[in-house]
């Protein structure tokens, strides 16, 4: 009893929350990857919190109410398409005022559930993300305590300052940031997740190199590969003598260093990145060329990562004897080779839903998932596939003296390529990272590989599978549903930067 007091006194000191002094009206813009993809309104009278968001034929409406004290009493939201309910979420506080009861109505049926200790001030909810922006604006710094729809139980969020007028709101997967005017009024919401996508005022327009704002734990600086392409270095603001690097590897089709581009919308290396750097790391992420471009071989992806690990070998603040490479998707496979090409240099390595069948098995999932995910049927499917075969075997049989389309030498070389072998050949100790639901590397190219790490593994290879994660590693919803027209703001998997992190620690110890 003593002890559940002085937790629950330590909370209220811990809490800087202030209710805004006034009422706010707002109506706001979602943007994800610098085009519009709704519309939304947030109005706050009194106790009251309305919105709604209309955008690709879905319209949400939600309700929030709040006791005096600031406490949500009530909070209810609907997710409908053309008339038709796709999703409803009603919390409802306790009749004996401690904890909530919260009923989820959907397609699949209605499931109850009971918070059973607690009161929250706010509530997270991906499919109204704005619910927060109340809170976030009345505080500076601090913890409060919110309900996580998605983990259906209260939780102590902490809120950071960043760079400029900035907070960062740190939550288990991917935090919210918000960002303010100089007179504190709202400026835009930064969300963690599907297309980097941010919320911001109606008549307001990001600037064209805005992004979002790097934790105050972290610093980064702007360097050139001796291969000539510009690249980012993440550092730990507090470091003592020399630190581990990282050399971040980016997936097939990604355009920009931060891990955006050909349908991968969530910053994957720039949340990398920024989590390894906070954890102490240096990170090194550069902008990938173009498979497209002439002269782009495989011999040049390796030499890009050769030489951003030489790089960050070569700094003062970094330890050359404690280099690791993170490569996601096709990167893991480049990652893989040129780690072969320079075990000197690279002493642990990374594969994130990195390849497991060669890549004619991995282009072909890959197609399957997205045609899926588009709506198309089993025979339109069976058919891009067999045109894809056609186009690899023609590209397979071009004689030597015939040059290709552009990207196809580059497709020529990665087509006898055997994962596997691949990733049994290499020196340095490998952890092979999965998400159980990821399409683009089906189930039964996981079992393969974790075949193969039972009978050769050892202590050198190690695989992970991440319950409810999707190819980038964001959480999906029961079934392997990932984003969805209820689903605007996914969050990264909780456990994706603790289990990279805790296996570049043991593999890259300090001496």
């Amino acid at each position: 009893m003593l002890r559940g007091l002085m937790t629950f006194i330590i909370i209220l000191l811990l809490t800087t929350l202030q209710v805004p002094a006034q009422d706010l009206e707002l109506a706001l813009v979602h943007r994800a990857g610098g085009a519009e993809v709704a519309r939304s309104t947030l109005k706050l009278v009194g106790n009251t919190l309305t919105g709604s968001i209309k955008g690709e034929g879905v319209v949400v409406e939600a309700e929030q109410a709040v006791d005096d004290a600031g406490n949500v009493t009530r909070y209810d939201r609907t997710v409908r398409r053309a008339g038709r309910l796709l999703s409803r979420v009603t919390l409802t506080l306790r009749t004996d005022g401690d904890g909530y009861r919260l009923r989820e109505e959907g397609l699949l049926g209605t499931r109850r559930s009971s918070v059973r200790t607690g009161k929250a001030r706010a509530v997270l909810d991906a499919s109204w993300p704005e619910a927060i922006v109340p809170v976030l604006l009345g505080l500076d710094g601090g913890r409060f305590s919110l309900i996580d729809l998605a983990a259906g139980q209260i939780v102590l969020a902490n809120v950071l300052p960043r760079q400029g007028r900035a907070r960062y709101l740190d939550l288990s997967g991917g935090g919210l940031t918000l960002e303010v005017e100089e007179d504190r009024t709202f400026r835009r919401l930064i969300l963690p997740g599907e297309g980097g996508l941010t919320v911001v005022c109606a008549d307001f327009t990001p600037d064209a190199t805005s992004r979002e704002v790097c934790p105050v734990s972290v610093e980064e600086v702007e360097v050139m590969l001796p291969v000539g392409l510009p690249a980012t270095v993440s550092l730990p603001k507090q470091r003592e003598g020399t630190v581990a690097g990282v050399v971040l590897v980016a997936d097939a089709g990604v355009r920009h260093r931060d891990g955006v581009g050909a349908g991968l919308l969530s910053a994957l290396q720039r949340e990398l990145a920024w989590d390894l750097a906070d954890g102490g790391f240096a990170v090194i992420r550069s902008a990938p060329r173009d498979p497209r471009q002439d002269g782009v071989s495989m011999a040049t992806l390796r030499e890009d990562v050769r030489s951003a690990g030489a790089l960050l070998a070569a700094r003062i603040d970094v330890d050359g004897e404690r280099i690791g490479v993170v490569g996601h998707g096709q990167g893991g496979l480049i990652a893989a080779l040129a780690a072969q090409d320079r075990p000197d240099l690279f002493r642990a390595m990374v594969g994130l839903a990195a390849p497991a069948r060669p890549l004619r098995d991995a282009m072909k999932a890959r197609l399957r998932a997205r045609l899926r995910a588009s709506g198309s049927t089993p025979e339109r499917i069976t058919a891009a596939e067999a045109a894809l075969d056609e186009d690899l075997n023609r590209l397979r049989d071009l004689p030597r003296d015939v040059e290709p389309d552009p990207g196809g030498r580059l497709l020529q070389e990665l087509l006898p390529i055997v994962p596997t072998t691949a990733y049994l050949e290499l020196k340095a100790p490998l952890l092979l990272v999965f998400g159980s639901h990821d399409d683009e590397v089906p189930v039964g190219q996981r079992a393969l590989l974790q075949t193969v790490v039972a009978l050769h593994g050892g202590e050198r290879l190690d695989l992970q599978v991440l319950p409810a994660a999707d190819h980038e590693f964001l959480e999906t919803g029961v079934g392997g549903a990932g984003k969805g027209a209820a689903d605007l703001a996914r969050r990264r998997h909780p456990s994706l930067g603790p289990v990279v992190r805790g296996f570049l620690e043991r593999r890259l110890p300090k001496k």
